[in-house]
Order: C-alpha cells, then sequence, then structure tokens
C-alpha cells in the first residue's frame, strides 16, 4: 500500500462545504444555478396590513379620550372638592355642656348641587339645640354651593356618658358637582374622651371603729355644672361584715342601699348619710364604698366610685353562726331540720364578763317563722320565748364569763314545719345571732354586736313517688303474662310515676330511671308531660317543663317485660334502677332534688301480687 493519502480523505474547507449546501438547494434539474439578480418579489399580507392599520387607529383613539378625562378634570372639579371638618373639643366631662361645629367648604372652581348633611349622634349625648334647625330629625338640605363659598351647623348639648368612654359624632354629606352626574359622600368624625364627671361624688367615714358600735357614713353628690342633672341614682357597696341600720333619706327599696335622684339643681349638694355596724367577726380594714350613675331606661352609665377606709380594732369576743354547714344564705324543705352551731370565744388577754348570746327567728313580712318550736332540741326547757332564745347565765352558766382563749360551742336542730299555709306562715324565715358584753377586764365596755342575719328560703314541696303493678286499685289487670314471673316467660308490669307539689310553681319537672338490662320498653305509656325512652342510655324520663302554682299532683305510667332466666329463681325480679327528679322552685330558684330506690317484681303496694313475686321455674 502507498503512503500518500487518499483525495477522499482530505477535510473540505468551510467555503466548500458552504457551496455544496447551495448548490444542493438551488440548482435545477440540469444542474445550473439560478441568476439571482433577476428574482420575482413575493407581495405582502394584505390582511396584516389591514390589522396594523386598525390596531394603529383604536390607539390614537384611546389615548385622546383619556387625555381628554384627565384635561376635564385637569381644568374642572374632582370629587374631593368638598372640604367637610367637625371643630369642638376632643375631652368632655359626663354632664357638661359643649359646643360642635360642622363646617363644609367648596373648594373646586364649579357649583356643588344636591348638597345635604346627615349626623350621627352617641346614645348618650344630649341634644339641646342646633343652628339651623335640621330639615329633618338629623338631616339638613343644604341645596347648592358656588365656588369658594362655605357654611356650617352647630350643635349644642352634652354627653350623658359613663366615665371613662369614648364616644363618636359623625357627620356625612351627600352632594354631586355640577360637571358630574354621580354623587358623591364625604365623612368627617370627631372622637370625644370621656374621662371625668361634671357630678361629683365623696364618701366620708370613721378611720377606727369597734365591732358593734354604731358607725355612720356620708355620701354627697355635688352638681358642678349651670344646668340640672337628670336620672342620677347612687349605691352605697357595703362590706359583708356591715349591718345596715337605717339611712337619711330612706332607700325606695328597704333590701337595696341605692337612692334616686330625679332631679340635682346646678351647683346643688345632696347628702345621704348610712348607719350601722359591723358584726362580731369584722377584722382588719373595711371598705365603704358608693357608685354614682346615669339612669336611664335601660342602663346604669357609671361616673365615679369612691370608697372610704375603716380600721376594725379587733374585738375580744369573736362568735359565729352556722345553719346547715354553711355561714351564709341558703335553702332548706319543709319537714326538714335545721342544724344550727353556734360557737363562742375570748380572744383577748382580759376577762370578758357578761356575755349573753341571743338567737332570734323571724318569717319574713311579717308572718310567723315556718319552724315547730316545741320540737327544738339542743336547749334547757323553758328555755324559748316565740322565736327567741337567750343563751346566758341563767341556763349557760358557763358563758357568762369567759377567760382568755376560752371556747365554747351549742348545737341545736331546729325542725321546719311539715306543710303551711302561706297566707299565715312565712315560706323565708332569718336567722339573727347578737352577742352583748358588759365588761372586759376592768373596764366597763357595754355593747350588742350583731352579726349578718342568716336567710334561709323554703323550696317548694315537691314530693315524689313510684310502683310497680300488675293490677289496678280495682283488681284489673293492667300487666300481662306470667304471675307469678316463670322462667322463660315474658311478664310485663306497669310502673306508675306521681309528683305532689303545693308551696311555689315549678319549672324543668324531670324523673328519670335507668332499666336494667335485661328489662325491655314495651313503648306503652300515658298521663301528664312527656315519658321518653332513649334506646341508646335506656333511660326512661318523665317531663313536665311548666308546674303552675295552683296545681297539686301529677301522673304518668309506662309499661317494661321482662323474661327471667335460671339464675332469677327465687328472687324478685328488679323493674328499674334508682328514680330521680329535679325541678327548679319557680319562686327563688332554689334547686330541687328528690331520689327514690328500685322497684322489682315485689310489687308491695300491689294486693293482687301479694306472695307472687318470686321468681318461679317452669
Amino acid at each position: 500500500m502507498s503512503d500518500v493519502p487518499s483525495p477522499q480523505s482530505e477535510p473540505l474547507t468551510r467555503k466548500e462545504t458552504l457551496e455544496e449546501g447551495l448548490n444542493s438547494i438551488y440548482k435545477d434539474a440540469a444542474g445550473d444555478m439560478p441568476d439571482f439578480t433577476k428574482l420575482e418579489k413575493r407581495g405582502s399580507n394584505k390582511l396584516t396590513g389591514l390589522l396594523v392599520k386598525i390596531l394603529l387607529v383604536l390607539t390614537v383613539a384611546s389615548a385622546l379620550a383619556w387625555g381628554g378625562f384627565f384635561l376635564v378634570n385637569t381644568l374642572g372639579t374632582d370629587s374631593k372638592s368638598l372640604e367637610t371638618s367637625i371643630e369642638g373639643p376632643a375631652t368632655r366631662r359626663a354632664g357638661e355642656e359643649a359646643f360642635y361645629t360642622i363646617r363644609y367648604r367648596n373648594t373646586g372652581n364649579v357649583p356643588i348641587a344636591a348638597l345635604s348633611l346627615t349626623v350621627s349622634l352617641p346614645p348618650g349625648f344630649e341634644l339641646k339645640e342646633t343652628l339651623p334647625a335640621p330639615t329633618n330629625d338629623f338631616t339638613w338640605t343644604l341645596g347648592s354651593l358656588t365656588p369658594s363659598s362655605d357654611g356650617a351647623v352647630t350643635i349644642r348639648g352634652r354627653f350623658r356618658s359613663a366615665v371613662p368612654s369614648t364616644e363618636t359624632i359623625q357627620a356625612l354629606f351627600n352632594y354631586r358637582p355640577a360637571n358630574f352626574s354621580s354623587e358623591f359622600q364625604d365623612l368627617s368624625t370627631i372622637p370625644v374622651s370621656i374621662n371625668d364627671s361634671s357630678v361629683e361624688l365623696s364618701v366620708t367615714g370613721p378611720e377606727k371603729a369597734l365591732p358593734g358600735d354604731e358607725v355612720t357614713y356620708t355620701i354627697e353628690v355635688l352638681n358642678t355644672t349651670r344646668e340640672i342633672q337628670k336620672g342620677l341614682v347612687v349605691t352605697a357597696k357595703l362590706p359583708e361584715s356591715f349591718t345596715f341600720a337605717g339611712s337619711e333619706p330612706k332607700p325606695e327599696d328597704p333590701l337595696r342601699a341605692e337612692w334616686k335622684m330625679a332631679e340635682l339643681a346646678a351647683g346643688e349638694t345632696r347628702s345621704i348619710t348610712v348607719r350601722g355596724r359591723y358584726t362580731g367577726s369584722s377584722e382588719g380594714t373595711q371598705s365603704f364604698g358608693a357608685d354614682l350613675s346615669f339612669l336611664d331606661t335601660t342602663n346604669r352609665l357609671p361616673l365615679a366610685t369612691k370608697q372610704v377606709a375603716t380600721d376594725l380594732l379587733g374585738g375580744d369576743l369573736t362568735f359565729h353562726l352556722v345553719v346547715n354547714g354553711s355561714a351564709s344564705d341558703g335553702y332548706a324543705t319543709l319537714g326538714q331540720n335545721l342544724k344550727v352551731s353556734i360557737d363562742y370565744a375570748n380572744r383577748g388577754r382580759e376577762l370578758i364578763s357578761g356575755v349573753s348570746l341571743t338567737l332570734a327567728i323571724a318569717g319574713v313580712g311579717g308572718k310567723a317563722a315556718p319552724i315547730a318550736l316545741d320540737k327544738v332540741t339542743g336547749l334547757p326547757e323553758g328555755m324559748i320565748a316565740g322565736g327567741t332564745m337567750v343563751f346566758d347565765v341563767t341556763h349557760f352558766p358557763d358563758i357568762d364569763s369567759l377567760d382568755p382563749n376560752e371556747n365554747g360551742i351549742i348545737d341545736l336542730n331546729i325542725p321546719l314545719l311539715g306543710a303551711i299555709d302561706p297566707a299565715k306562715i312565712a315560706d323565708e324565715l332569718t336567722l339573727t345571732l347578737t352577742a352583748k358584753l358588759e365588761k372586759v377586764g376592768s373596764v366597763a365596755s357595754p355593747r350588742s354586736i350583731p352579726l349578718s342575719p342568716i336567710d334561709i328560703r323554703l323550696g317548694s314541696n315537691l314530693a315524689i313517688s313510684a310502683e310497680a303493678r300488675y293490677f289496678d286499685d280495682e283488681g284489673i289487670p293492667v300487666g300481662s303474662g306470667s304471675l307469678p314471673p316463670k322462667v322463660g316467660e315474658s311478664t310485663k308490669y306497669r310502673i306508675f310515676w306521681k309528683a305532689a307539689n303545693t308551696l311555689h310553681p315549678l319549672t324543668g319537672l324531670r324523673m328519670t330511671t335507668n332499666l336494667p338490662p335485661n328489662v325491655a320498653w314495651t313503648g306503652v305509656s300515658g298521663g301528664e308531660g312527656t315519658m321518653k325512652f332513649n334506646d341508646t342510655t335506656r333511660i326512661v324520663s318523665w317531663e313536665i317543663p311548666a308546674w303552675a302554682a295552683d296545681k297539686t299532683a301529677a301522673n304518668a305510667y309506662f309499661e317494661v317485660g321482662v323474661a327471667p332466666n335460671a339464675s332469677d329463681v327465687g328472687t324478685f325480679l328488679k323493674l328499674t334502677n334508682a328514680i330521680s327528679a329535679e325541678a327548679t322552685d319557680g319562686k327563688n330558684g332554689a334547686h330541687l332534688s328528690r331520689a327514690l330506690d328500685i322497684l322489682t317484681s315485689e310489687a308491695p303496694t300491689d294486693a293482687g301480687v301479694k306472695g307472687k313475686g318470686v321468681v318461679i321455674d317452669r
């Protein structure tokens, strides 16, 4: 083989490659190239040209339209050509007169038409006068406003508002510039802080006091304005251990330390004096206070709160009254015993002499207390005089003189009557314990120290009963099936429920029980109210939403079925679990609850079932 390379193996230059590509594209069948200097031009696309021309026309038109819009807005009046504001104090005292001026001005160069103003005042603002007067309620029809002209509306009134609070006055303008067809609005507001009251409140009283001594507190209300203030109310905030003894003037409601003032003249000061005593259990610093409020138809708007502190000097004699385990008000039921406990002690360093305790029990409203005085236990014979019991040296020699740290307890059972005539006997009673002492050490210090009364309200005398029956009182069957119950065979019993009530109306009476697993609800029920059964919880419920005061009793029933098995032989069948009832006393809100034991096939109230309640074999 020769060492000289073959011509086919030599690489082509770039120019040669390009020429070869062009030849392959443009040579005709004979192998000749065309004359590019004599080639004919292709015609342009007429549709594309037309679209371009349309686009140009639309662009010019849009530019002219927007230019005209901006030109009109530049040369004419825009939507903000009305300038508004509210001038007046940003802070005010409650009850103090204030003026607010609403100003408006046409800052444009074309007239404003159909101008109107609507003012929104806070609920606590008492309007006195407006200049000019509104066209209708709180709306002013102002008409047209020429360029550079202005106007104003002035409002006079006062805030009957809570302290502290923030109130807002709003002014809403509606208008239409002459070169616009649309209406525009402009809103101005001014927030006003009510941080103080123009009616001042003060409370004064003793810096120190002893339990049992009468003390006096003075509440003063001063109108600092030049106008009459109306609808004020003062409420005393009494310490828990303070016993209210009276006031000047007297409160409208004897059970509330509250005084209403229909009017308080300009510059007038009104005084209220409150008298009372601190109980024997009082100690430390006690705070006596008062609240002052505006009184409107629905709310009390607080204006001021003041208080004064009184230091209680430590009482040497301490004593307490507990009724049914509580030293506070409570509820009881007719026929129940009030368990009363009285404890007393000398916590001082000196002998206390001449000590006695008096427990007074009284019915509310001037009626007799609902207690059986002849059955009170825990007292020596002949000690009770009416509803008052005096524990002194006569029957309790040890109480008369108490050495330091000496103490004692007296326990009583006071039965409530089983039934009462509400026209003659009260359904609410108070127990008040008062201590007296004559001397501490060698210093004579006679004083009488009452405890705050304990009020006991009687809940209505709701009673419930339940029975299982196979026969009614005439011996007619109301049940069915085997009697006595027999293994493998079904026996049906009718369960009767009864509720009785004669003292107060009731709300939400609901009596319930849970059926045992082997007891079936047959779907048979009747009587007053609504009887229901829940398949999931297996709870039977009887409901009477409202029980009238003159209603005395209500009855209902339902039916259950049971098929005993061999393990039940020789026993009574359990037909229901324990039964309970709940209701709310419609007079005093007391929660009433009652409970009954289970019902069985023994059916002791059914004479026809006697001796036939025990399960027998087949």
